[in-house]
This record gives C-alpha cells, sequence and structure tokens, in this order.
C-alpha cells in the first residue's frame, strides 16, 4: 500500500446510534436514520431506498449536523424525503434500535496514471440489546477513471488476500441482530426475483436481471468457501445458470466480446462448482433418500462414510481451484457489472438501449420454447444424451420465464410457470440418477471387493432405476400438459 498511497493516510474513530420506531417502520420501508459521532460533532444521515426497487436507482442519503444526540425531523434537508419519513412515523416515538462503533483509515491510492481511489479499512461493532458482533471491512471508492481502472487496482491492494465480497450494509446486520435473526454472511440464500415493469427499457431491465443473478453468484460463492452447506453449491450454480441466461435472452441487441468472454468463464466456473454439487448429489439425492433395509444398515454406513470422504476431498479441490486469481478478477468483473455501463457502448445494437422491454422478452421466451419443443414433439423415443440436451433447454425457458413474468402479469403466468417447475424437476432427478454411475468408481477405488459394500451399492443403483422409469412416464404425461397449456407470452 505504501507505493499505491497519495499522503498519510487518515485515521478516525466514530460512533453511530440508528434510530426507528418501536415496531421498525422506517426498516420496513428501506429507510435508516442515524446519528454519528465523530470527536465532539453530531451529524444525522438518512439513507432511503427509492420507493420502486426496480432497476438500477440508487439509495437516496442526505447528511446535517445535529446539536446531539437526538433525532431531528427537521434536520432532514431533501424535503421530499422529509415527508416521507413524517407520513411513515407520524406521531410514533423514535427510539436508538443498535449502535456500531468503528476505527476508520482512508488511504487515497493512485493506481497507474488514469486511476485514483480511497481505500477505507473499518473495524468495528454492532451491538444491540441482542448481543455483540464485530465485522471487518475494505472499501473501495473510485474517485477518478474507469470501472476498469478500479478492478485493476483492485488487484493490486487485494492480491493474495482472502477477501469475500460482501452485499450486507452495517444497517443490515444491526437490525438482523436486533430482531434476533443474525444469520452469519456466509450463509447460502437463494436469488431474487428481478423486478421488471412493462415501461421499462432493455437497458434497464438487462441491468436488473443480470444484477439479480451476480447477487445470487457472489454471495453463495462466500458461502461455498466458508461453509459446509450443500446448499452452497446449489444456489451457486443456480446463480451462474441464471447470468448466463440473461446474457443469451438479450442478444443480438446487447452483445459484445466482452460479454461472450464473461459467459464463458461462467461456463467453466459453473464445470468447477458442478464438481461439487455431483460429490453432494451422491449424498444428499441418491444415497439417502433410499429407504435402507436392516440387512444393509453395517455396510450402508460404510458407503455413505466413503462418499462423505469423496464429497470432502472434492470441496477441498474447489476450494483450492477457486483461490486461482482468474476466479478472483471474475468476482471483481462481476462485482462491477451492474455498477458501470460500459457494455452499452460497445454493444452490437446501442440504440436498443432505450427501446422498451417487452418486445425482447417476447422474442426471448418464443425462442426458448421453440428449443424444448423440437425434442419434446419426439419424447418418446429421446436418447439419453437428447433428454440431458432437453432438460437444459428446459432450464433456459424457466429462468426466462421467471424473468420476464412481470411484464405479464396475472394467473396465466404463475400456472404455466408451475406447470414448467414439475417437468423440470423431474428431468432434474433423472439427472441425478445419471450422476449416480459415478458411484461405482467411487466405491472401486474405496471399498475394493467389499461384497457388503457392492450389493448396498447395487440396491440403491437399482432402487433409482426403478424410480426412473416411473418419472420418465410421468415426465412424458407433464410434457403433454405443458404442450398444451398455452404460452402467458401469446
Amino acid at each position: 500500500l505504501r507505493a499505491l498511497t497519495i499522503g498519510r493516510p487518515v485515521v478516525s474513530a466514530s460512533r453511530s446510534v440508528y434510530f426507528d420506531t418501536p415496531d421498525h417502520r422506517l426498516h420496513a420501508a428501506g429507510i435508516s436514520l442515524k446519528l454519528r459521532r465523530q470527536g465532539r460533532q453530531w451529524s444525522e444521515t438518512v439513507t432511503a431506498c427509492p420507493k420502486h426497487g426496480c432497476g438500477r436507482s440508487g439509495p437516496v442519503e442526505t447528511q446535517s449536523s445535529v446539536p446531539g444526540p437526538e433525532p431531528s425531523l427537521s434536520a432532514v434537508p431533501d424535503p421530499a424525503l422529509r415527508k416521507r419519513i413524517g407520513r411513515i412515523i407520524g406521531k410514533t416515538p423514535l427510539e436508538a434500535v443498535f449502535e456500531t462503533r468503528t476505527r476508520r483509515t482512508v488511504r487515497h491510492l493512485r493506481g497507474g496514471q488514469a486511476c485514483e481511489a480511497d481505500l477505507e479499512l473499518v473495524a468495528g461493532t454492532i451491538s444491540s440489546t441482542a448481543g455483540t458482533i464485530e465485522f471487518n471491512e475494505a472499501r473501495l471508492d473510485l474517485k477518478k477513471g474507469t470501472a476498469r481502472d478500479l478492478i485493476s487496482l483492485a488487484k493490486s491492494v487485494f492480491a493474495g488476500l482472502p477477501v469475500r465480497h460482501s452485499y450486507a450494509s452495517t444497517a443490515g446486520r444491526g437490525y438482523r441482530l436486533s430482531l434476533g435473526r443474525y444469520i452469519p454472511e456466509s450463509s447460502p440464500q437463494p436469488g431474487r426475483k428481478p423486478c421488471l415493469q412493462k415501461a421499462q427499457t432493455i437497458g434497464v431491465a438487462f441491468f436488473e436481471i443480470t444484477g439479480c443473478a451476480i447477487e445470487q453468484i457472489l454471495h453463495n460463492w462466500r458461502a461455498l468457501l466458508e461453509t459446509a452447506d450443500p446448499e452452497a453449491s446449489h444456489q451457486m450454480r443456480i446463480g451462474i445458470r441464471r447470468f448466463r441466461t440473461a446474457l443469451k435472452a438479450f442478444r443480438p441487441d446487447i452483445d459484445s466480446p466482452e460479454l461472450r468472454r464473461l459467459a464463458t468463464e461462467a461456463r467453466d466456473l459453473a464445470r468447477i462448482v458442478g464438481e461439487l454439487r455431483d460429490a453432494e448429489i451422491l449424498i444428499e439425492e441418491i444415497f439417502k433418500t433410499v429407504p435402507m433395509p436392516p440387512k444393509h444398515v453395517q455396510a450402508s454406513a460404510i458407503l455413505l462414510e466413503e462418499l462423505t470422504i469423496h464429497r470432502e476431498a472434492t470441496r477441498d479441490n474447489v476450494r483450492a481451484e477457486l483461490a486461482n486469481k482468474r476466479w478472483y478478477s471474475l468476482q471483481l468483473e462481476l462485482a462491477l457489472f451492474t455498477k458501470t455501463t460500459p457494455w452499452q457502448r460497445r454493444a452490437a445494437r446501442p440504440e436498443a438501449w432505450d427501446r422498451p422491454v417487452k418486445r425482447q422478452a417476447r422474442k426471448a421466451l418464443e425462442k426458448s420454447w421453440r428449443k424444448v419443443r423440437k425434442p419434446g414433439r419426439r419424447i418418446e423415443k429421446l436418447t439419453v444424451e437428447e433428454r440431458h440436451a432437453m432438460r437444459k433447454s428446459l432450464k433456459t425457458l424457466r429462468y426466462d420465464s421467471d424473468f420476464f413474468a412481470p411484464l405479464y402479469p396475472g394467473k396465466k403466468s404463475a400456472g404455466y410457470i408451475k406447470v414448467l417447475e414439475r417437468l423440470q424437476d423431474l428431468f432434474g432427478y433423472l439427472n441425478d440418477v445419471a450422476v449416480a454411475a459415478q458411484l461405482n468408481r467411487i466405491c472401486r477405488a474405496a471399498s475394493g471387493r467389499n461384497k457388503a459394500v457392492q450389493e448396498v451399492l447395487l440396491y440403491v443403483l437399482e432402487w433409482h432405476t426403478a424410480h426412473a422409469d416411473t418419472a420418465w412416464k410421468d415426465a412424458q404425461k407433464r410434457w403433454s400438459k405443458l404442450e398444451k397449456t398455452t404460452p402467458f407470452w401469446h
């Protein structure tokens, strides 16, 4: 850092107290109000999310000086925000919910000739009546240059350090703590659904949809590295698929060599994460779902132990692979993806960004539907490889439907997606059974010729083969139902 720093680091300590109504109305409305003490001075900061959380609109933040540690609505400089807060709280008094104490070190950095940024290193605690938690953060705030310059600078600053990307705000952590629902940031989470509106442009919708997928990737990336929860790899892989599907959904209007490169990187990342997911499927979806007869209990315990060893070894390998600089760079690019518009300047059709999104949505949905319908018309004759290809096409249709369903409100889209989900689940199970073929290789390597273990293995495979036959017949019936259901975009 010394070589990059301009001037001397600035160190400061502060205390902040967050206020709300007893029933946390401000938090429910996406507003945080805090009083901050630095030295002898008190300031009041109000941060408010937009009333409609769609698109790329950022939060509104105001700051003003106040005489002491009591909140003052009249001190809020934004009249509209002041009126909004007044309507929310009415005559209810505000009370302290939690407080933070932080030590902040700020360095002004220069990366090359074109880039300058502030690096904040923040160490602090959050305290409420429910307890106290610690946090340590590094924040880079671009002052001069481009997002690409910031990525390059971040690589220089954080190279080789075990940093994790975080979406959590201090206010979010504090409220979860005070409500007794504090969940570590490393806990796996499903992705949120995009919030689209008919009047939105293609450009705004693109960033909303890809942003949701990126949040899911980065959050569960951290969970995969820090926890053994099998949901982490599952949710991360779903996030990657959603991101890749989103990039395809907006072609050719939004396309560029850089986007194609990111799609390729995401595909390669999915393959790595998929290795761990397959190892977890063998335990969670294949082995544990089979009711085991008493005579196989002892040998099944040996088989479970071998599968667990295989899973842990795979997890170690995947984590080691993700430590590669290539994937650290991808994390940074994804984190900044929706914060800038470099893709718009390099898009194949820049003028398309300002067109209404609904027409593009219909084109994407129709294209996905045709790819599913073609093999579906001969579903009884599909080979195992063709079933796998149809499964991937169903996933694409499902994600496209989730993306664009808000543009087609009503029961029609919900009913269609429900039928599609059930069909997709059956294809997913059939794919899990195909993954079960790995059991033979794992058992041969681990248990050799242990006859009892081989008998358990055979029992598990035969059980799933029988259920797969039933699932395939059910899939054909459900496909017939989907084919007869009018697509919600028609």
